[in-house]
Order: structure tokens, then sequence, then C-alpha cells
């Protein structure tokens, strides 16, 4: 299917809330999706299981990141997604810290 036609011919999303690609994206816990397409209820389906970045959700739908931009845009504004901001995730030290250990388990 055509991109222009997944997004109702929009080319940019209504605002700019996921300019990253590694903005992370969750579902509440009880969704509507009233009246969405069935690419907007995959991309649901997919966040309601975890927080999962942009660039996840448009691994999972095989979809470009534009156009999985604006449907997760399009869910956020019904109030059916959230963005997780930033200062929620752990700092880039402690993840180090992590990595590092399970490496050490491993060898």
């Amino acid at each position: 299917m055509r991109a222009f036609v997944l997004t109702n011919g929009r080319a940019r999303p209504n605002r700019d809330i996921l300019n990253a690609v590694e903005t992370l994206v969750e579902a509440h816990h009880e969704v509507t999706a009233t009246g969405a397409g069935p690419e907007h209820r995959a991309a649901l389906a997919l966040c309601a299981q975890g927080a999962l970045s942009l660039i996840e959700v448009a691994a999972h739908l095989d979809l470009p990141v534009t156009v999985t931009r604006i449907l997760l845009t399009d869910l956020v504004d019904t109030g059916d997604l959230r963005v997780i901001p930033m200062a929620q995730l752990p700092d880039r030290k402690k993840l180090e810290d992590i990595l590092d250990g399970l490496r050490r388990l491993k060898a």
C-alpha cells in the first residue's frame, strides 16, 4: 500500500513530538483506537506489549520511519499512546555498567 494512503495524504505529522528515532512510546492501559486503520491498530498492539522506540515500531511494521512517525503521532493525539520523556530513561553510565556486567557474565 502506498505511504500517502496510510497517512491520509500527509507528508508530516500534525505536530513534532517524535523527532528522534529513539523516542519511546507506550500504550496506555486501556486503549480504544476507535476509527483507527489496521496500521494504527498494529502499532498500538506492539506498544501495548511494552515501550518501543519509533525506529523499532517502524521495523516491526516494515514501514518507513516517516510514515510510522505520522501513525504514532496520530495515536498520541487520540490518547492511545504516550511519549516517554527522556528524563525517565536510565542514564547512559548505568546502561554501560549493565552492559559491561552482561559481557563479563558471557565470558
